[in-house]
């Protein structure tokens, strides 16, 4: 009945601002905590404390937390400091403040102390998904010799834990690592029913593209495809990574000082020039921030050294065959930089399976929003070169595939990339739109087993 009352107590709090009435200025402190974090944003969470300049919410685990981790994603790093000794000092045995001070030395670029106080978050408690998923990410940032071992021992460890899948998978590089990843799934997961396979499998495909493994990586989402099919997991929504809600223009400002302070021309490319001319800002349903280096410009070690050592940005991790520079910015966007190249005429920049070209552009340079944005010279001849009719949102629209200036370089991976496709189509319920993708990856799909198999459900 207490514990009952308590998460009603702390529903009301989060819910409306009773913190304006509560006495006592560390309950208030404690409750405005909660509920700005609740309701509004970590922006207004530090502007609360800095504003009243509240002493350390420490009347609760949580409030202090919040106030971390909040002063942690807005970069007033000196408060994440001090709440993060606080916490350490009157919790000793939580592992949470272990991981969040392994983050905020990542992007002070102390990759070695990070890994350090994420291992120790670990042995603090083992059951920790966040910590271990941690650990074998900062395990192959610092190129430990054993991160292979530490991501198969993690997943031995937490086979269900989403964050160390994915990491676990997002960094395999091998065939040998791939048939370690998959040797733990099903037999290590208590009763592997179908509900809990399908959600998996999908990361194991990521791990087997990653490693060259096409064929696997097809049939593993052929065989999620066949689970949905069959009804399992109906209403398991496969989120998209949207700049939505993860600070877009905050990166923006951010990588242009970064990018002007090394005096490297640069602009802002595909899907977020067409958000500053369409709709005068980054596109919330995009997937990440689209910056362009012209090559006569590109400097690929400056790059990495400006932003591997700035406060906010961490370098993220890139596929094996690819050499764009991909960022994390700490509000959450991604951010990918391309090298543009002329060749045959045209100014081209590569994906990882196709590449896009342009009529040659200077660089000019727009208001937006009272900031002054570098953009392709005619910028409008530039979107419809690469969106067609760009000034009507397709919200279905894909790069690889329906881009009018696309140029295939990796026929096989465009394949499996419709595959992955299909699934996603599939998941969101648009099964003749999942079949139409299907059919054109048809020969890649007939020379696995469970392609087959989906191609006859399907009547392909």
């Amino acid at each position: 009945m207490l514990d009952k009352l308590r998460r009603r107590a702390q529903a009301t709090t989060t819910s409306l601002p009773l913190y304006r009435v509560i006495p006592g200025r560390a309950t208030r402190t404690y409750a405005a905590v909660h509920y700005h974090a609740a309701n509004s944003s970590a922006d207004e969470v530090v502007a609360y404390l800095e504003e009243h300049d509240s002493p350390i919410p420490t009347t609760r685990y949580s409030g202090l937390l919040i106030a971390a981790e909040s002063s942690f994603v807005t970069g007033h790093d000196d408060a994440v400091v001090r709440y993060l000794d606080e916490l350490s000092s009157r919790y000793p045995d939580q592992a949470e403040p272990e991981v969040l001070r392994a983050r905020l030395l990542v992007f002070q670029g102390d990759h070695d102390t990070a890994l350090l106080h994420a291992r120790r978050a670990v042995t603090l408690d083992p059951t920790s998904a966040t910590a271990a998923a941690q650990v074998v990410k900062l395990s192959y940032e610092t190129h430990a010799e054993d991160a292979d071992d530490v991501a198969i021992a993690a997943l031995a460890r937490l086979p269900a834990a989403a964050g160390v899948v994915w990491q676990a998978c997002k960094h395999c590089r091998s065939e040998e690592q791939y048939r370690r990843i998959v040797g733990i799934y099903p037999d290590t997961l208590p009763r592997p029913t179908p509900a809990r396979v399908e959600p998996r499998l999908q990361n194991l495909a990521t791990a087997a593209a990653r490693a060259g493994l096409l064929d696997s990586a097809i049939d593993l989402y052929a065989q999620a495809m066949l689970l949905r099919l069959g009804g399992v997991n109906p209403h398991r929504e496969v989120k998209e990574k949207q700049l939505a809600g993860r600070g877009a223009w905050h990166a923006i400002d951010d990588v242009m000082e970064v990018l002007e302070s090394v005096g490297m021309p640069f602009f802002l490319a595909a899907g977020t020039a067409l958000g500053m001319v369409r709709a005068k800002g980054p596109l919330g349903h995009d997937s990440d921030i689209d910056v362009g280096v012209l090559a006569q410009d590109w400097d690929h070690a400056t790059l990495v050294e400006a932003f591997n050592t700035h406060p906010r940005f961490e370098l993220d991790v890139a596929h094996p065959e690819h050499d764009k520079v991909y960022l994390k910015h700490r509000r959450g966007s991604s951010l990918d930089i391309w090298r543009f190249y002329e060749d045959g005429g045209k100014v081209w920049h590569d994906g990882l399976l196709t590449r896009w070209g342009n009529t040659p552009f200077a660089i000019e340079r727009r208001t937006v929003r009272k900031r002054s944005i570098p953009l392709p010279a005619d910028a409008e001849r530039y979107l419809t070169e690469s969106y067609g009719d760009w000034r009507t949102p397709d919200p279905d629209f894909d790069a690889f595939c329906d881009a009018p200036n696309v140029e295939v370089t990796w026929p096989a991976y465009l394949r499996f990339h419709r595959v992955r496709r299909a699934y996603r189509y599939l998941t969101a319920g648009h099964v003749q739109a999942a079949a139409e993708q299907l059919g054109l990856a048809r020969p890649d799909l007939d020379a696995t087993p469970n392609g087959r198999r989906l191609a006859e459900e399907l009547d392909l």
